[in-house]
């Protein structure tokens, strides 16, 4: 199961989701958490026996009441990629820089896996910078002449920079 869990950030938040899980007899396998602001996110990727998946995922949500809790199945395998890479975006923050390289990046037949933003001051200016960093990736071929010279052309029109590097 993943089970995602989401609100107020406080100590002690992933201990106690982790107990709950091991006293449930599950072995979490990967994690990946965050706090954003005042909101703390994470998503546990944890074994957990089919007899045993409602029933944590209620002791889960009644030991941070505060929080949205969901549970998935992962059941199905993931298909391997045929095309992975790493995707790196900088330029100066404007509005719609997300959504127009995502979009991209979808239309190019490619998910993200991952994906990290974040905006900032530049060190000797007024500008405020922003960065994105992901990594794409596909279980069918890339035509890569193609995704390159479509990240060619979002430089061109946008004024940003954009590296991939194959995985």
């Amino acid at each position: 199961m993943v089970f995602s869990v989401v609100g107020p950030d406080r100590p002690g938040l992933l201990s106690d989701v982790s107990h709950v899980i091991a006293e449930a007899g599950g072995n979490v396998t990967t994690s990946s958490s965050f706090a954003l602001g005042p909101i703390f996110s994470m998503a546990v990727l944890a074994d957990v026996g089919a007899d045993a998946r409602a029933t944590t995922t209620a002791a889960i949500q009644a030991a941070v009441p505060d929080h949205a809790v969901s549970a998935h199945p992962a059941d199905e395998a993931v298909p391997h990629a045929a095309f992975s890479a790493e995707v790196e975006v900088s330029c100066a923050d404007g509005v719609g820089l997300i959504a127009k390289v995502t979009d991209y990046i979808a239309r190019a037949g490619l998910s993200l896996a991952k994906l990290e933003t974040k905006s900032e001051g530049a060190p000797h200016g007024g500008a405020t910078l922003f960065s994105l960093t992901g990594v794409m990736r596909s279980d069918k071929e890339i035509d890569e002449e193609k995704l390159a010279d479509g990240f060619t052309d979002l430089e061109n029109t946008m004024g940003i920079r954009i590296e991939y590097t194959k995985l």
